[in-house]
């Protein structure tokens, strides 16, 4: 009997050690790097908002709507996201994208209330064909300070794995601008 438990006490630390780990995975990405699309939207308070505000930083765009459970989720956990950046100082903006049926008469009800740390603008399905196409929401795409859109998360992503991504891509883009300050000095 005391053989049995010190195996199954084994066999649980074992499965609690794997399950702690501290790594995060971050999946590869879902979409060939393709330009992004400039675009000029209106917010849900009615104000003009242009993708050349955002050139030269890491992007998330996330597509929503407000009948579902998940956007609902990931507009806050975004909401935290984007504040931990802004903090940071770190070239790094969200925006959101409503695409429901009403447009501001639906989005602005849910999401006004919300007082979030990035902005909600208001388009539809079509203007998501620009970024290759949504099939759900919430979808959100990754887009480099070189304005490429290079991955995408389909459903609810985890906040952490994409926080590991965006950090992990702007390292590597800051290096890059690094070497090419570096070339064009030589």
């Amino acid at each position: 009997m005391v053989r049995v438990a010190s195996v199954l006490l084994c066999g649980y630390i074992g499965l609690a050690l794997i399950g702690c780990s501290p790594r995060l995975v971050i999946p590869e990405p879902k979409i060939q790097p393709i330009s992004a699309p400039e675009f000029e939207l209106m917010t849900i308070r009615d104000l003009p908002f242009s993708s050349r505000m955002l050139r030269g930083k890491m992007v998330v765009v996330n597509f929503c709507t407000t009948w579902s459970p998940a956007s609902a989720r990931e507009v806050l956990e975004l909401h935290k996201l984007q504040a931990k950046w802004t903090e940071n100082e770190k070239p790094f903006q969200i925006i959101g994208i409503s695409i429901d049926e009403l447009g501001k008469k639906d989005a602005l009800p849910v999401f006004g209330d919300m007082n979030l740390r990035y902005p909600i603008l208001v388009s539809d399905y079509d203007f998501a064909e620009k970024f290759g196409g949504i099939d759900v929401v919430p979808s959100t795409f990754i887009i480099e300070p070189d304005w490429k859109v290079v991955n995408r998360y389909t459903g609810q992503v985890d906040i952490l794995v994409l926080e590991a991504e965006i950090e992990k891509r702007y390292k590597k883009f800051k290096k890059r601008q690094e070497e090419i300050a570096k070339l064009q000095k030589n």
